[in-house]
Parts: C-alpha cells; sequence; structure tokens
C-alpha cells in the first residue's frame, strides 16, 4: 500500500511539472520565432519591467513584447505571489493551475495592441468559503469576464456616446480596435445613469426606439442641460412613478402630450406647467393646413375662375331639376312627375332626393397618344382592339368606350387617329387656363405663416393672398393664427383670454376643436408665456 501511494504521488508531481513546461513553452514559441522582437526579456523576476505606470492600478508585469506585421503582442503575468479570494476576501499562495487570457488593449502607434496575460487560479485557504478555487484579478485595470481592458473600455464608451455607433465604430476600427457597432450598444447599455436627487426643473418629451411602433420618454435637467433619464415608455402611470420618486421637482415643460398633464396632476403637488410654444404654434399650423383642405375646392374656382354649373351637363339638367322640383313642391308622386316630363324613374328619385342642385362632377381625360404606338403593333400582329383592351388596359383608368373611340381607325383602314378625333382629344387633356397658380394645401399654408411672419413674397403670391383674403373663411383663419403666434410670443397673458372669447363663437368647426383643448391646457399656455422656457433642449 505504502508503494501504490508512493508511485501514484510522483505521477501527480509528474503531471504538475509538465504542465508548467508546455505552458512556458507555449509563452515563448512566437517570441523565438519572431524576427521583430522588440523587447525579449529573461524569466527573472529581477529583469521584468513593471507595467503599473503603464496600466493604472494594474499589478502586471511584462514578459516579452512581440511585433509581427500590423499587430503588437505584450505578454505579461501577475506581479503578485499571491491572490486574494473575490468571495471571501482570504490571501491564497496555492496555485491550482495556468491559462492564458486575450485581451484587446489600446493600439500603439495605430497598430493593434493585444495583451496576453498569464493567470494563476489559487485554492482558497478558507474552508468556510463556498468556492474551492478563484482566479487572480490583477489589480484594477483588467475587468473580470471581459477582452477589452479598461482604458479601452472607456474609450470605446466615450466615442459611443458623442456618435451613433456606426460612426463610433469606424472611427474606433481606423485607431485599430477591432470591434463592432452591436458590443458598442452592449457597453452603452451596461452603464448606468447619473442619479440627480436634487434636480428641481425638468423637460420632458417622448423619442422613438423604433419610428411609429416603440416610443419612450427623455428627461432633461434644466439646470445642467443634460439628460437625467430614460424612461420605457410614454405613459402615464410610468412618468408619475419617476415624478413620485423625485420629489423636489418643482417646475415641468413639456409639449401637449396629455399623459404627461395626467401624471403631473395625479401627484397632488404645486408643479408648474410649461407648454412649449414651438407646439402651440404647430397646432394652429396644423388646423390651418386642415381648414384649407376642407375649403380647397373655392380656393381652386377662384384659382382657375371655373364659373358654377357652367358645363354643357348643367346646362340641361338645372332646368329639369327645377321643373321636377316644383312638380314635387306641388305634391306629385315620382310615378306621376315621370309621366308629365317623360324623365326616367331613377334620375326623379334621385332629383327628389337633393335639397340643391349638384353641379356634373367631370373626370380627368387620358391621353391615348402615348400607347398609339404600341396599340398599332398589338393590331398589326392581328390582335382585335377587344383582346388588346382587355389583355392591357381592362385594370387601367381607360374604358372600353373611350379606348374604342380613340383607336377606332385602325378598323377603318386609316394611318392615323382622325383629325378631329385627335383634336378633340388634345382639347380634353389640355390644362385650364389659370389666372394664379394653383398651389397644393402644404404650399399655401407655408404661404399664410411666411406673410404672418412678415417676410417677403413675390406679386404672384400677394395676389394669391388677396385672392384668399376675399374668402370668409381664410379671413377669419389668417387673423385667428396671426393674433395667436403675437400672444404666444409676447408677454402679456391676459391677452390669451381675450382671444379665446373673441374666437370660441366662430363657426369653423376645426378653430373651435383648437379653442377647446387650449381652454383645457390654458394654465400651461399663460405660463409659456410667463416663463422664458421651452422644450428646444429637450428635442
Amino acid at each position: 500500500k505504502i508503494r501504490i501511494f508512493q508511485y501514484f504521488f510522483v505521477i501527480l508531481c509528474v503531471q504538475y511539472k509538465v504542465q508548467k513546461i508546455i505552458h512556458i513553452l507555449i509563452v515563448r514559441k512566437i517570441t523565438k520565432n519572431s524576427r521583430h522582437t522588440q523587447i525579449n526579456v529573461a524569466d527573472s523576476s529581477e529583469k521584468s519591467i513593471d507595467l503599473s505606470g503603464l496600466y493604472l492600478g494594474a499589478a502586471i508585469r511584462i514578459q516579452s513584447v512581440d511585433r509581427e506585421g500590423e499587430n503588437i503582442d505584450i505578454y505579461a503575468h501577475g506581479s503578485q505571489d499571491y491572490g486574494i479570494c473575490p468571495y471571501c476576501g482570504k490571501i491564497s499562495r496555492r496555485v491550482h493551475s495556468y491559462y492564458l487570457r486575450h485581451m484587446t488593449d489600446l493600439p500603439i502607434l495605430g497598430k493593434t495592441t493585444r495583451l496576453h496575460l498569464e493567470m494563476r487560479k489559487f485554492y482558497c485557504a478558507n474552508p468556510e468559503c463556498r468556492r474551492k478555487t478563484f482566479a487572480e484579478q490583477p489589480g484594477i485595470e483588467v475587468f473580470r469576464y471581459r477582452r477589452r481592458t479598461c482604458r479601452c473600455e472607456r474609450l470605446v464608451s466615450n466615442i459611443g456616446l458623442n456618435c451613433n455607433s456606426g460612426v463610433a465604430c469606424r472611427s474606433i476600427r481606423a485607431t485599430g480596435i477591432p470591434i463592432s457597432r452591436y458590443t458598442i450598444l452592449r457597453d452603452i447599455h451596461r452603464m448606468r445613469m447619473t442619479e440627480h436627487p436634487d434636480v428641481t426643473q425638468i423637460g420632458v418629451d417622448d423619442w422613438a426606439f423604433r419610428k411609429g411602433l416603440t416610443y419612450g420618454s427623455v428627461i432633461v435637467n434644466y439646470g445642467t442641460n443634460q439628460v437625467i433619464d430614460l424612461l420605457p415608455d410614454r405613459t402615464k402611470e410610468t412618468f408619475k412613478t419617476w415624478m413620485d420618486q423625485h420629489p423636489d421637482i418643482e417646475l415641468v415643460s413639456r409639449d401637449r402630450s396629455t399623459d404627461y398633464s395626467r401624471a403631473i396632476a395625479d401627484t397632488g403637488r404645486p408643479i408648474t406647467e410649461v407648454a412649449d410654444r414651438f407646439h402651440l404654434i404647430k397646432n394652429m399650423s396644423d388646423c390651418a393646413s386642415a381648414i384649407i383642405s376642407e375649403n380647397y375646392e373655392e380656393y381652386r374656382k377662384a384659382a382657375t375662375k371655373e364659373p358654377p354649373s357652367k358645363n354643357k351637363f348643367d346646362i340641361v339638367r338645372e332646368p329639369r331639376y327645377n321643373r321636377v322640383k316644383e312638380l314635387q313642391s306641388q305634391g306629385k308622386t315620382a310615378i306621376e312627375i315621370v309621366k308629365m316630363t317623360k324623365i326616367s324613374e331613377p334620375t326623379v328619385r334621385l332629383y327628389m332626393r337633393w335639397e340643391a342642385f349638384q353641379p356634373h362632377k367631370t373626370q380627368d381625360k387620358v391621353d391615348y397618344s402615348q400607347y398609339q404606338k404600341f396599340v398599332e403593333q398589338e393590331y398589326a400582329k392581328g390582335h382585335s382592339l377587344l383582346q388588346i383592351f382587355k389583355d392591357h388596359f381592362a385594370n387601367t383608368e381607360f374604358t372600353q368606350g373611350t379606348f374604342y373611340h380613340y383607336f377606332h381607325y385602325l378598323s377603318d383602314g386609316h394611318r392615323g387617329p382622325r383629325k378631329d378625333s385627335l383634336a378633340t382629344q388634345n382639347q380634353l387633356v389640355q390644362e385650364r387656363r389659370r389666372d394664379l397658380p394653383l398651389l397644393t394645401v402644404q404650399k399655401l399654408t407655408q404661404l399664410m405663416e411666411r406673410s404672418i411672419l412678415g417676410r417677403s413674397l413675390e406679386p404672384e403670391e400677394l395676389k394669391i393672398i388677396k385672392t384668399l383674403q376675399q374668402m370668409d373663411w381664410f379671413k377669419t383663419l389668417y387673423s385667428c393664427a396671426y393674433e395667436f403666434r403675437t400672444i404666444i410670443m409676447g408677454h402679456t397673458v391676459t391677452h390669451l383670454t381675450d382671444w379665446i372669447k373673441k374666437y370660441e363663437s366662430t363657426t369653423i368647426a376645426r378653430l373651435q376643436q383648437l379653442i377647446k383643448g387650449i381652454k383645457l391646457d390654458i394654465t400651461a399656455i399663460e405660463n409659456s408665456i410667463r416663463y422664458p422656457i421651452s422644450n428646444g433642449r429637450v428635442e
């Protein structure tokens, strides 16, 4: 039994020595074969280089530094002869095993630098510790479970905070640090937001994780103009919870969101709310755009000088409509009116339902000349007009009647459309003569805003404004928007109350809706006039 125990002990000793010899050979392999060895120091501790001056707070000693191509490899090991257990704090000198850690460091002269650390595992000397072995931690420069040094981590995080991940990734790679944009995002997400318990004035607004899908809330400290927190959503409950955790808040600048306003009201504290002036002006601009869109037909008729109900269809339809309404007022039934006027029954019943005569709505005509060559080629192949229409134009805006009317010359043996047909077609697709340029709703809204701000306008633009001023709805809208902007950008709160009393009885539904929302948020809007605060910093 004693002889067997001796053999077993000898085998363990030999195995330990072999592992250590193999590890030393691996570490020195690149050093012996490299042609560009810059530093090759002996393994003795007397000649090794202390890196504590290069790595802040690091208990590391250099073993060798090799350069091969565009890479620099630094081989080092811990400088202490003991290890401290991170779980119980007990010092141990019993080495369990060795292993290598490969970490990325800051580049040297633009070359990728790798730090190869020979790390040791120790037996824990505390019998009550829950861990039997632990790995040494050489100072605070090397993080646990990381693949980069501490100073490299700080550089990546600082660049990632100042720009987006794509730009940061390209900038960091240019210095010689291999990294991806997803790693930069993970480093930023691991960072903790700095706590600001003494903040008293904040600005809040929503921001998009994915625009149109998920939104969060950003909170800015007005004292330092810094972001102090990011909330996962923009609901009333989440913001109220944050407000309850910060009882010193006295002033909140926000947009027109009702969720933030209700959260502030639910706290029960006397917090001053300030509505953002930019959002107020934008609310009026959106309201003006909607009103112009609803009355755009009146503007179009004024721009084209199109007389109402003067086309060839209404010349015949309007007298018939008047005759039907006259007989209807006498108590005649629909069948009796049909017999007396010889008008079809569906048309009579339609006229009887109308309260006023409705002009005929004509559709835009289609220019077939651009398809003339294609149709002629298909017809020359032996395809009929009906087959060509069904195969190529059935699901378009073309109608079979007008298609036949234009391309009927093919069946007559002519070489092209008849002159009278072509002249008629060109006349139908010709744009109507306009005395004024026909602008879109967005362009009209911008033109009105420029006129309100007193910007210089072209002669044609001034003519459009004068034409629109002759319409009652635009005249009311223009004066309302002009006075509202003057009040919001001014300093007199009482003018807002007078403005509400003046326009709350208007017949324009959109203006009534806007004024109703202003009355519900009147306190925050008055504070936006009193205080020189806006939500521009948060934006």
